[in-house]
């Protein structure tokens, strides 16, 4: 025999742990009594009802607001999965990433060209928002061929239809276009030479 003690156990609760049976005769037993044997999910099981807590119902007007926003969130949630399965299901009949977010009207953002680290190479001062940070390392890990796929942006609220672009291979940039850094860089290097020069000077 194994002896455990249940505490604060709803009927839903001892009818998932036990079985419902054991739920019933629990829940239909006064303060004290001793209830079974009943069988349980693993065998026999005999209990004591040691405490009872009634919780007191809530008047409809009291939980009206917490039940319209609970419908709401799940309604919100079902109207999210049934958007995003419809755009699955297109993506994998074969549709283009274009066709898709014309065909359900998404906006159409274009990121500049970015290292996966969301950089930009000729903009060292440039920073991913918020909504483009999650899609770097999905869209850098797909090649040119790959099907556009949703990328969660806020779980289970907000996703995008995300594709790579322009894929260009890793190269120097042209000097034209980074000569304001390279300058800068220059005239650094420059002047820690000459304050090292000076150091074993002294």
């Amino acid at each position: 025999l194994a002896v455990s003690t249940l505490t604060d156990q709803s009927r839903e609760a001892l009818a998932a742990t036990a079985s419902k049976p054991v739920a019933d005769a629990a829940f239909a037993a006064k303060q004290g009594e001793l209830v079974g044997p009943v069988r349980g999910s693993l065998g026999w099981i005999v209990l004591r009802v040691t405490a009872l807590n009634n919780v007191p119902a809530r008047a409809l007007a009291s939980v009206r607001d917490e039940i319209i926003a609970t419908l709401r969130t799940q309604k919100e949630k079902q109207l999210l999965t049934d958007f995003t399965g419809k755009i699955e299901d297109q993506i994998a009949n074969g549709g283009t990433f274009e066709e898709v977010a014309k065909d359900n009207g998404l906006k159409l953002e274009t990121s500049p060209l970015l290292v996966s680290s969301g950089k930009q190479v000729e903009d060292e001062t440039y920073q991913p928002n918020s909504d483009l940070q999650p899609l770097l390392a999905p869209v850098f890990a797909m090649s040119a061929d790959d099907d556009a796929q949703l990328v969660p942006i806020t779980a289970d609220k907000r996703y995008a239809l995300a594709a790579p672009g322009d894929i260009v291979a890793p190269a120097p940039p042209p000097l034209a276009n980074i000569k304001p850094l390279v300058v800068a860089q220059y005239k650094l290097s420059q002047g820690y030479d000459k304050a090292q020069k000076v150091a074993e000077d002294i």
